[in-house]
């Protein structure tokens, strides 16, 4: 384990993705996964992530993505099975075209692996002037709907990114109650999970993550939606569909669960340009001064102050660049330096 500082990470990083993608591309990519890394709690490991997805590129050969539908202000991709973060400065890109003359713009992709945390690709359009809307099918079947107990939906993670004066106020989370890395962490810690967030073979709330998830036995999980009630599984339900359905993307139990594919996934990638509906000065005032009174507002009894969504992952953000080096294992750094 040694200490990199955080420009030589990036480096890095970039050099290892140009050995499968080119420069400017890798650059991009790099700088999403070193933010990710900072941002990221310990249940987390976009370098890893990153790694597997080289070597993902790597293993094929040729990967591209293939248009197989185009209209004035959407268009749907499929990413041959390629893993989707090669592609979401392409994807961006033309989102934030089709929006600046639409207003709103649509890309929806299927078949893909690989995108990882959504907040990477949804925090950089809205320093450009965009509120960025990511929605992904978060895996094969791994969440009940309410008032069942076998599981249909994925845990559907959705981010979203929104401009203000004082940087963007990001959001990026699971909607099942909890998230299948926060199961995986718990299982293998020997902790309990929350209560409300998975249920046992019976069909009974447990906080035991061993109960919620037995693959000796099946491959069956059964996370609850958030909140534990109907408007979460609601909300799944949709998510289910804009990034299954909709994409062309198998979901619900047309996944394939034993073994788990993670190429077979969709996403759904929305871009709103507000100055095609207000006066984008007039929108950026409203949001912050909005966000600045929720900040400054009274916290309740346990809380120190009100956050918005991502100032805790910005504030480990901020505090990583301040130390301006980071931990990085002998492991991990031989992979880069040997990527792919």
């Amino acid at each position: 384990m040694g200490q990199v500082t955080i420009t030589e990470l990036e480096a890095l990083v970039t050099r290892a993705w140009e050995k499968v993608t080119e420069a400017d591309n890798a650059a991009y990519i790099a700088q999403a996964v070193v933010r990710a890394t900072l941002q990221k709690d310990d249940r987390l490991n976009p370098i890893a992530s990153t790694l597997k997805d080289i070597a993902a590129l790597a293993a094929a050969k040729t990967c591209e993505m293939t248009r197989v539908e185009a209209h004035a202000a959407n268009a749907v991709y499929d990413l041959n099975g390629c893993p989707g973060i090669a592609f979401m400065r392409t994807i961006q890109n033309e989102a934030e075209t089709m929006a600046r003359a639409s207003g709103i713009s649509a890309i929806g992709f299927r078949n893909s692996s690989g995108v990882h945390e959504l907040s990477s690709w949804v925090e950089l359009p809205p320093t450009r002037g965009f509120i960025a809307i990511f929605a992904w099918n978060g895996g094969s079947y791994t969440t009940v709907p309410h008032g069942g107990r076998e599981p249909f939906f994925g845990t559907n993670p959705i981010a979203y990114g929104i401009p203000t004066s004082d940087g963007p106020i990001v959001l990026d989370m699971s909607t099942s109650e909890i998230p299948f890395v926060s199961l995986n962490t718990a299982m293998s810690r020997g902790t309990t999970i929350p209560t409300g967030a998975g249920l046992n073979p019976a069909g009974e709330v447990t906080t035991d993550p061993n109960e919620v998830y037995q693959p000796s036995v099946n491959e069956d999980v059964r996370l609850l939606p958030m909140g534990g009630g109907y408007k979460g599984s609601a909300i799944m339900l949709l998510l289910e569909v804009l990034t299954g359905a909709l994409v062309g993307a198998k979901m619900s139990r047309e996944a394939t669960d034993d073994p788990w594919i993670p190429e077979e996934f969709g996403g759904l990638y929305i871009c709103i340009d507000p100055s095609c509906f207000t006066a984008y000065e007039k929108f950026l005032s409203s949001v912050t001064t909005m966000a600045q009174a929720i900040r400054q507002s009274l916290p309740a009894a346990g809380f120190d102050k009100v956050t918005l969504p991502g100032d805790g992952s910005k504030e480990r953000e901020r505090q990583a660049r301040q130390l301006a080096s980071l931990e990085l294992s002998d492991e991990l750094f031989s992979k880069l330096n040997g990527a792919p």
